[in-house]
């Protein structure tokens, strides 16, 4: 059974420039600064709701931080 993928060159393009090594490793630096913020704003929110919100998110993108880490080091 062959597993290859047959991409257009288009995408194949796009998924090159988005496992880039080095673009992965900004975006995984922006993620961080952005969960540093929704931590802060967290701690001044002004309703529960808000705050459960801010916290969801702030999970969301140690999720996304996770997977892009872990594509960053299959790379190896």
């Amino acid at each position: 059974m062959n597993n290859t993928l047959s991409l257009s060159p288009e995408l194949s393009d796009a998924l090159r420039e988005f496992l880039d090594k080095d673009a992965l490793t900004d975006r995984i630096d922006l993620i961080d600064t952005v969960r540093d913020n929704l931590v802060a704003q967290a701690a001044d929110a002004e309703s529960e709701s808000e705050h459960k919100q801010l916290i969801d998110m702030n999970y969301s993108l140690l999720q996304l931080k996770t997977d892009l880490r872990t594509l960053r080091q299959l790379q190896k």
